[in-house]
Order: C-alpha cells, then sequence, then structure tokens
C-alpha cells in the first residue's frame, strides 16, 4: 500500500489551491535542510517574491531549511520555471532528488509558499488518517481520479513526521479551503479552513523532522545526500 500511495504522490497532477496545485509530496528529506535551487524564466519582480516566500519558510523553522543557489557540484537539486501556459502551481519529482516546480500563479503567494512546504517533505493536511475527527469531505459522484488525489486520506506510513503528535491544523498552508475543492467535493468543518501564511504548527513539523532525521543521513533517506 505504501509503495502504492507514494508512486499515487509522485504523479504529476493539477488541482485548485489559490490556482493550482498538484497535490504532490517529496515523501524524502534533503540533506542538512540544504535545497539548492536554480530559476529558469522569471523576471526580477517574481524572482523577489519566490526568494521571500523562500526566506518566510527558513524563519519560520529557525533555519531548519534553507534555500540556496545551486553550485556546480549539486547533483540534486530544485528547478523553478515561470510557467507561461498553466495558471498553476505544479511539481514533478525526479528520484533521487531532481525536482521540477512550475509557477504560473504570481498573484497569490498562498500557493507558491504551499508548493515550497512539498518540497521541503510536508503532506497536505485535509488528508490526514484522522481528518474525519475534525472535517468532513464528501466526492461528488463526478469526482475524476486525479481530484480524487488530493482528498484521499492518507496511511500512517507515508509520513516523515508522526502526525499524530500535533493537534489537526484547519490553519495549515498544506490545508485545502473549501474553494479549492468545491467543483470536486463538499467540504464540511466548524470554522475556515486553509490560511494564506505558513502555520506555527507547519513550522514544528518541519524543524522537527529534520532534527529527528539528523542522525539518519546514512540510511539514503534524504533527496539529495552524497557520502562526503
Amino acid at each position: 500500500m505504501k509503495i502504492l500511495l507514494i508512486f499515487l504522490i509522485s504523479l504529476n497532477f493539477l488541482f485548485n489551491i489559490g490556482c493550482k496545485d498538484d497535490g504532490h509530496s517529496t515523501i524524502l528529506l534533503w540533506k542538512h535542510g540544504r535545497i539548492p535551487y536554480t530559476m529558469i524564466g522569471l523576471n526580477p519582480i517574481q524572482a523577489q517574491i519566490l526568494l521571500e516566500s523562500m526566506f518566510e519558510w527558513q524563519i519560520m523553522t529557525g533555519s531548519s531549511v534553507t534555500f540556496v543557489p545551486k553550485k556546480s557540484g549539486d547533483e540534486k537539486f530544485l528547478t523553478i520555471i515561470n510557467d507561461t501556459k498553466n495558471d498553476s502551481t505544479y511539481i514533478e519529482a525526479y528520484s533521487p532528488g531532481l525536482q521540477i516546480m512550475q509557477l504560473n500563479c504570481w498573484s497569490t503567494r498562498r500557493a507558491i509558499r504551499h508548493g515550497l512546504g512539498h518540497v521541503i517533505g510536508l503532506l497536505h493536511e485535509h488528508q490526514r488518517p484522522d481528518r474525519e475527527l475534525y472535517i468532513h469531505i464528501e466526492p461528488f459522484s463526478n469526482c475524476s481520479p486525479t481530484a480524487m488525489y488530493q482528498i484521499m486520506v492518507y496511511p500512517d506510513d507515508v509520513y516523515q513526521y508522526d502526525y499524530k503528535k500535533y493537534p489537526y491544523d484547519k490553519q495549515s498552508i498544506m490545508h485545502y479551503k473549501w474553494t479549492d475543492i468545491c467543483e470536486h467535493a463538499l467540504l464540511n468543518s466548524e470554522g475556515e479552513t486553509g490560511s494564506e501564511d505558513i502555520s506555527i504548527l507547519d513550522a514544528k513539523k518541519v524543524i522537527d523532522m529534520y532534527e529527528d532525521f539528523k542522525e539518519e543521513e546514512k540510511k539514503g533517506i534524504f533527496n539529495n545526500f552524497d557520502e562526503e
């Protein structure tokens, strides 16, 4: 089941989050929390917006993750592309760690923050195994398989952190708003879900993830691991 789910998460999905989101999570983490990146086709304003969103993740997590310009020796890295064809946040992962993040949703920083959350290693909050205790998502009869992947419940064993340690976070940057799925499903919740900003719990999960795995780098679970 775990292998199947990781395969599904790793496919290229498009879905709506302010603009669109592929729902993809890296599953794997980055060695030392260091994420080398390169940009293609971004104008100075777009590059500044992206850099500010990266910096927000760094500040919120106490530099547990850092985005750094790719160096010539970096074999595993993130490529951010300004996609002029689709209004979307679109992430494509290549094992063992090459990733492409396509962006053409510069009207809202929420989609960028959310997409970077996936790059870092976070999963959708609304797909937690215990979500029915807090919200209810009812797919419509015409809900497509692509959309279903964005609202299905994850099994416990795909997480790089113990989600049970954290309260369910309706204000997570990784949680969909009802408007994100209204064409495909009904989301019932007491209070609003989804946020424009990185939540304290989002940051806490990232800090804990990378702290827990500092001693496990040699096991090969890191996206850009290289023997030193």
